[in-house]
């Protein structure tokens, strides 16, 4: 029977050891397909399709091209596929999964097992679940695609205020609002004096070890810690945090 091809059991499995996903290869059946519109013209259209193992069902997310090759490979509603590259993803609470590689089985007209197969996590299954499910796929990717777009816009506008500073030799660089975080530390003095360097760097006479510690305070305001540090390089340390006037960014001990 076409029934016995579902690997039973299989979303119970994943969602109990989801870990487990590299070596396990479920044979399941597509209950539900919908194509989510690109939301730029740079990007193609992407598929979220419901799966079933004939009492549970799980949404997942094809990837961009196994979404561009998807109506040419046969697999249509009812039919049964087989997961060969895929990854879990908890979403919204939910487990998902983002599959690049499945292989149609076998065509079949009608649901196999329970005819309204549930989520794992649900006690009840309407349809209304499904969508919500495609929804919350949609909503996810929405909005890591505007965190992506934010943050290039940021980058964008940073790079057009980047400061360079020469410290002993190395080159780090920042956003000038970034060194202007501490009023009165060293380098807002800096900044109101010209260029030391041709090329528009600022030259800091100070040890540049572990000084990608200071510049991670300067982007982010986290406090600088010394962590894992022996007690030379953490004295070191210390004296450059003293001499840039950071001592209120220093961590406790």
């Amino acid at each position: 029977m076409i029934a016995d091809r579902l690997s039973s059991d299989a979303i119970r499995q994943l969602h109990d050891q989801p870990s487990s996903a590299g070596g396990f290869q479920p044979f399941l059946q597509v209950v539900h397909i919908k194509m989510i519109q690109p939301a730029s013209v740079v990007e193609k259209a992407r598929y979220c399709l419901v799966l079933s193992d004939g009492t549970y069902c799980i949404s997942c997310l094809l990837g961009p091209d196994l979404s561009s090759s998807f109506t040419l490979g046969g697999i249509t509603l009812h039919a049964v596929i087989q997961l060969i590259e895929y990854s879990p993803k908890f979403v919204a609470g939910k487990l998902i999964l983002l599959v690049d590689v499945m292989e149609l089985i076998e065509a079949c007209a009608h649901r196999l097992g329970s005819e309204h197969p549930i989520y794992f996590e649900l006690e009840t299954a309407t349809m209304s679940s499904l969508l919500q499910a495609q929804l919350e796929l949609l909503v996810h990717k929405e909005r890591h695609m505007e965190r992506l777009c934010a943050s290039v816009q940021e980058n964008a506008r940073v790079a057009a205020d980047l400061i360079t500073l020469n410290v002993g030799g190395q080159r780090f660089q920042t956003a000038k609002a970034n060194l202007l975080r501490d009023p009165d530390a060293y380098f807002a003095v800096m900044l109101s004096t010209a260029p030391t360097h041709e090329d528009g760097s600022y030259f800091v006479d100070v040890n540049p070890t572990h000084f990608d510690r200071i510049m991670a305070h300067v982007r982010t305001g986290e406090l600088i810690a010394l962590d894992g540090l022996c007690a030379w390089d953490a004295k070191q340390l210390r004296q450059t945090i003293e001499y840039l006037g950071l001592e209120t960014a220093l961590a406790s001990p």
